[in-house]
């Protein structure tokens, strides 16, 4: 294996590390969020409670159940793959008799599919989390303001 080789297969395990890490950090990111309009949405609907529901109670529990679903879409989203280096050599293995600087080459261009893919859940995952967030702060600004404005 050159050196070549060697830098390449750091790079992409280092990327596939790097992706983990950004949604791991994209999902708590999101619950945490959602908590935080929850506590925000469930504090002004018992300060206001015995004035009755307003269009704002509404729009604030409407804009908080938005951002718990799309804190829910974070987590779903997270797919993010691995290449499965058994099933690559099981069948090149099966389709012809290939060396090992063949078989080095298949799983490169599997690991390149896959990175490719995983930049694609990553770009899903981050609109997600952008919705959620904007969901979440309106959900908490309106909470705020409702239960400041009284």
């Amino acid at each position: 294996m050159s050196d070549l080789d060697a830098w390449v297969d750091k790079l992409e395990a280092e990327e596939l590390s790097q992706a983990r890490g950004r949604a791991d950090s994209a999902k708590l990111v999101a619950t945490f969020a959602a908590a935080i309009a929850a506590t925000l949405v469930g504090t002004q609907m018992q300060v206001r409670a015995a004035n009755g529901m307003t269009v704002w109670d509404v729009v604030a529990v409407a804009a908080f159940g938005l951002s718990a679903l799309l804190a829910l879409t974070v987590v779903l989203l997270d797919q993010l793959a691995i290449v499965n280096v058994e099933s690559v050599l099981a069948t090149e293995r099966t389709l012809r008799n290939p060396t090992d600087p063949e078989l080095i080459s298949a799983l490169r261009v599997a690991s390149s599919a896959i990175t490719k893919d995983n930049r694609r859940v990553l770009r899903w995952v981050k609109v997600a989390l952008f919705l959620q967030l904007a969901a979440a702060s309106g959900a908490s600004v309106v909470a705020v303001l409702v239960t400041w404005g009284g």
